[in-house]
């Protein structure tokens, strides 16, 4: 009788799928290929994993090189991309991961990349050379996009780079169609429009941690607080004494009922957003997963 037996493979090149969501629409990043291989031709960020790295710090370093970018969330796509390389008449299995971001400004490798597209899915799919890229950007479309992903696919972050992990509470206030958001002075969220909200310290419970808050942020109390989604995210950015930092969040998320006026004024400036606009300005990674799941589908009470 034969044994059960596991086989593995080894990669030696990821695929990794760049996502902004703007003005409602999901756009997905394509970068055209000059040089010898392949000129021309457009596809997602690709390359070698180098010696020593994990596909997944492979994929993180290859966006960051290719294109500038980094991720507010990055997720392993649970895909595999199979292509036939003609040239060495080899068959290749290459993992594919999937970044989020909220930059659109790409900075191209010029000896590898001439030109960049922000394009709606179906464009994608058209720009698309191969089959088999095709099937997976649709995949990727279906389960990322479309569907909330799922946390267990997050990657975390390479061992070597300083990381801290923080666990918060956050509120949505909605009035008129338009989100109570503040505007970030320091911090990996530094510039961007945010949720009110923050850590939660020792010897708080959740609802004194965000009540707390929202008196500290933007002088306001409320009635209420109803649950409304549990969120993660990630971003890397560099701190004040210059080290590569990896912040990783863990966000308790409630919707807020009967807000009141401002008491007195907060430490950060706060703004009343239209939620039709909302995907137009610079948003942290919480406001804008909230706004893929639920603001623009009016999915709360």
């Amino acid at each position: 009788m034969l044994k059960n037996k596991t086989s593995s493979i080894a990669p030696y090149c990821i695929s990794a799928f760049v996502i902004c969501i703007t003005d409602q629409v999901p756009r997905y990043l394509l970068i055209r290929r000059c040089g010898h291989y392949l000129p021309g031709t457009w596809q997602m960020v690709t390359g070698g994993i180098d010696e020593g790295e994990t596909a997944s710090e492979a994929a993180l370093r290859e966006i960051e090189e290719e294109t500038g970018l980094i991720p507010s969330r990055f997720y392993c796509a649970d895909a595999v991309e199979t292509f036939y390389i003609q040239a060495r008449d080899h068959i290749a299995f290459a993992p594919v991961f999937v970044a989020f971001v909220t930059e659109m400004t790409v900075r191209l490798s010029p000896e590898e990349h001439d030109a960049y597209e922000w394009l709606p899915i179906n464009e994608a799919i058209d720009r698309l050379a191969w089959s088999e890229q095709k099937r997976v950007i649709s995949h990727v479309h279906e389960q990322f996009v479309l569907k909330k992903p799922n946390d267990l696919l997050l990657v975390n972050p390479p061992a070597s780079k300083k990381t801290i992990s923080r666990t918060g509470v956050y509120g949505v206030a909605i009035r008129n169609n338009q989100i109570l958001l503040v505007k970030q002075r320091k911090g990996p969220h530094a510039g961007k429009f945010d949720l009110p909200g923050g850590g939660i310290e020792s010897g708080e419970s959740v609802e004194e941690a965000l009540r707390r808050e929202f008196n500290e942020e933007v002088g306001m109390a409320f009635e209420s607080m109803l649950l409304l989604d549990n969120l993660s995210a990630a971003t890397n950015y560099t701190n004040k004494n210059g080290e590569t930092v990896h912040f990783h969040q863990i966000g308790l998320i409630y919707q807020i009922k009967e807000l009141s006026a401002p008491r007195q004024e907060g430490e950060l400036s706060y703004f009343w957003i239209d939620l039709k606009e909302l995907s137009k300005h610079p948003i942290s990674p919480f406001v804008e997963q909230l706004y893929t799941y639920h603001l623009k589908n009016r999915n709360f009470g």
